[in-house]
């Protein structure tokens, strides 16, 4: 019985101090893509603030690094905040916990403008901090060094600095060979056939994307095969992903008469491959192995979750299209323009009218003119003086504008 309880206390106590182990009680602070933290990123705006964090133990589980630096962060501004918290001290040993001050550096050259107590923990594999909240804002707590790879490059440390390499598997760094289908194995070059030539090929990484097969052919290959005079063969397999990129020799004829260099990667899903271009006419490299379809029974290769459309690689048809409505947009624009400024023509042309000019009569016409209205009220009111000296009145009238002699 006496064991028993022994045994029983020793099972508690074990599992009271593994429930209590901040190595395995942990909480994530970040993700492993996560760059903010790094003392290397000073990218404003610098808003990260840890006035919310919960306080507990957190392990980092960014590829920038998880060890929080032991030098002051001068003038600050790194790490997504303004106030920058480094460790002010040194790092325990195995399963040992230590604490350490934490210290926010300033833009003022202070390292130290607030400080905080926290504890750390070396977990042999991994860190993990005691963190508390801080005021004020904006503070944060930092966390490695590294920064991600520019684009286009990768590293053995999930594509963060240091030691950034070109990436052949990045879409910035490979062409696609599309659709060639007469490179397979399969196919044996025609009578009317024009033979493939990779004499004409740029030297560079390639991806092939072919429905008789996106592998490079590592078996020995007949003359005439590939849509090819002499085709070429990889003497070697494909390589795994944890081999990275690997050189490979490709042959032509079962006794590798000819031998070139190229590159092969295996990026997982697809691989990608170095190619030269060929000293040799009539000579190419083999891609697939399965039958090149029959053209009557198929016209179109379908996209595998998705319904195949032929617009889809003919962008030019959309291209088209925009142009065509932007030339009609300003045709109409143009007749537009056009019916308003005969509308504003045809206005002006009814406004305006020729006028004559007048001028006002002289003196003598005036006068004239003046006796003439005198002798019609005469006549009007006194017909009967002028019965026998009668006028005739047009005769009298005097145009306003002729030359009258008196």
């Amino acid at each position: 019985m006496e064991k028993i309880l022994k045994l029983f206390v020793i099972l508690f106590i074990r599992f009271l101090t593994t429930k209590c182990d901040p190595c395995l009680t942990y909480k994530v602070l970040d993700t492993p893509d996560a760059i903010t933290r790094s003392v290397a990123n000073a990218a404003y705006p610098s808003t990260l603030c840890d006035n919310t964090l919960e306080a507990g133990w957190y392990r980092v589980t960014s590829y920038a690094g998880e060890r929080m630096p032991t030098e002051c962060v001068i003038g600050g501004n790194r790490c997504g905040t303004s106030y920058s918290i480094w460790m002010n001290g040194t790092y325990p040993d195995a399963g040992v916990v230590k604490t350490v001050e934490a210290c926010a550096a300033h833009s003022d050259g202070d390292c130290c403008k607030y400080s905080y107590d926290i504890e750390v923990k070396n977990c042999t594999d991994y860190l993990v901090y005691n963190l508390i909240p801080v005021s004020p804002c904006y503070q944060a707590y930092c966390f490695g060094t590294e920064l991600k790879c520019p684009e286009g490059e990768t590293s053995d440390n999930g594509g963060f600095t240091p030691e950034c390499e070109f990436d052949p598997c990045h879409s910035s760094n490979y062409e696609i060979l599309v659709g060639e289908i007469k490179r397979s194995s399969n196919y044996t070059l025609q009578d009317n056939d024009v033979a493939i030539e990779d004499s004409r090929l740029t030297t560079g990484w390639y991806k092939i994307d072919s429905v008789t097969g996106n592998d490079i052919v590592n078996d020995s290959v007949s003359m005439m095969q590939c849509g090819t005079l002499y085709p070429l063969w990889m003497n070697g397999s494909i390589p795994d992903v944890s081999e990275k990129t690997i050189d490979r020799k490709v042959c032509y004829s079962s006794n590798c008469d000819w031998e070139f260099d190229i590159k092969v990667r295996n990026c997982g899903n697809y691989r990608t491959y170095y190619l030269t271009q060929l000293n040799v006419d009539k000579s190419a490299y083999c891609f697939g192995t399965l039958p090149v379809p029959d053209p009557t029974t198929t016209t179109a290769r379908s996209r595998p979750g998705k319904d195949y459309n032929d617009t889809e690689d003919k962008p030019y048809i959309w291209v088209i299209v925009a142009i065509l409505a932007v030339l009609s947009a300003i045709l109409l624009t143009i007749l537009l323009v056009k019916f308003v400024l005969q509308r504003t023509s045809q206005k002006r042309s009814v406004s305006c009218v020729s006028v004559q000019k007048t001028y006002p009569p002289s003196y003598e016409e005036t006068l004239q003119n003046d006796k003439i209205k005198q002798l019609q009220k005469n006549q009007t009111e006194r017909p009967y003086v002028l019965e026998h000296q009668f006028i005739p009145i047009d005769s009298m009238l005097v145009p306003p504008n002729s030359t009258y002699y008196a």
